[in-house]
Parts: structure tokens; C-alpha cells; sequence
């Protein structure tokens, strides 16, 4: 991660809400402009219908060999769709998960 790209990434949003909501969406409008030489990418989303009201994406943004990633956050309420709170510079790592599959289901009458 640079930091020299991350403090103008942080500058950028802090003042954009509407940029930062579309983006927390999984919106790109074509008239929404990053700096010069940045390019972006969504990697990761969560929330929404049926996915109860934690709602996010993480773009990686990138200049060169440069790269930040960025959650933006809010939720997301049934009735009239998602309300942006914020964002967070964050950072990929692996992590190992154990999960259950399903081997017997024992319905009571």
C-alpha cells in the first residue's frame, strides 16, 4: 500500500459524499473523475437484500504499482435501499475459516 496515493485518495473522499455513496453501491458513473493516472476496481461487496443491514464494498485503487483499498460502508434497510455512513482505508490479508456442511437433517413433526 502507498501512502503518498493513500493521502490522496483519503483527500479526495473525505469531501465527496455522493461520490463515496455511489461507490459504496457498486455504482461508476462516467461522469464521477479520480486523479490523474488512477484507476479503480470493486473487490469485494456485502449487504442487501437477504443479507441483513451491514452494508459495504472495498474498491482497490490504484496509480503504477501503487494500490489502496478503500470500504465504503453503511446499510441497507429494506424499504428504501442503503444509506452511506463513512469509509475506511483497509488492508486484503488470507484468513483461514471453518465452516459446516450439512451431512443429516432431522425434522420434528
Amino acid at each position: 500500500m502507498s501512502d503518498d496515493l493513500q493521502k490522496v485518495m483519503v483527500e479526495f473522499f473525505e469531501p465527496n459524499r455522493d461520490f463515496c455513496d455511489s461507490r459504496m453501491e457498486g455504482y461508476v458513473h462516467s461522469m464521477e473523475e479520480l486523479h490523474s493516472g488512477v484507476s479503480s476496481k470493486m473487490m469485494a461487496s456485502h449487504g442487501g437484500e437477504n443479507e441483513g443491514s451491514d452494508f459495504w464494498t472495498v474498491w482497490e485503487f490504484s496509480r503504477g504499482n501503487e494500490r489502496v483499498y478503500i470500504k465504503f460502508f453503511g446499510y441497507y434497510v429494506s424499504h428504501y435501499g442503503t444509506d452511506y455512513l463513512g469509509f475506511s482505508v483497509v488492508r486484503p490479508f488470507e484468513k483461514t475459516v471453518i465452516d459446516f456442511e450439512e451431512i443429516q437433517q432431522v425434522k420434528n413433526q
